[in-house]
């Protein structure tokens, strides 16, 4: 099977040691590499994924979501009357959101099994580069 690589604000130059170690331990590979930020000209690009549903799509998240949780059916839809000053805040992280309330989830219990066995000097360098993404929405380069 075949392994699942997901990079975002890959560089090219990197890509050399990606593909090198890949063949060197034979094995296959599907990359998918992300790019965050606007998109000047969509044309250019193969496939773009925007952060904000379509409206086609508000309405399946509406149906799916509210067949998932039907108790909160009502601030499901509200949703798209909620935004509509403001459509791009419209994802599907929202609807998430909205959807389970209280008991959303989220991603704490996936970060604390993947730092908990690192040493303190590990976690602060985490730390500072989690504050670098969160302020500048900017991956850091690999070499820092």
């Amino acid at each position: 099977m075949p392994l699942l690589i997901v990079l975002e604000s890959f560089e090219v130059k990197e890509s050399i040691p990606l593909y090198r170690d890949l063949a060197l331990a034979i094995k296959n590979a599907v990359i998918l590499i992300v790019r965050r930020g606007f998109v000047p000209n969509a044309k250019d690009k193969k496939f773009i994924l925007k952060a904000q549903l379509e409206l086609n799509e508000i309405s399946l998240f509406e149906n799916v979501f509210s067949t998932l949780v039907p108790f909160r059916r009502q601030e499901i839809h509200s949703i798209k009357t909620d935004y509509k000053f403001t459509p791009k805040y419209i994802s599907p992280f929202v609807y998430g959101l909205v959807t389970y309330d209280k008991d959303f989830i989220g991603i704490e219990n996936y970060v604390v099994k993947c730092l908990q066995n690192i040493s303190l000097e590990q976690k602060k360098i985490v730390g500072f580069i989690c504050l670098i993404y969160h302020f500048t929405q900017k991956s850091v380069p690999a070499e820092l």
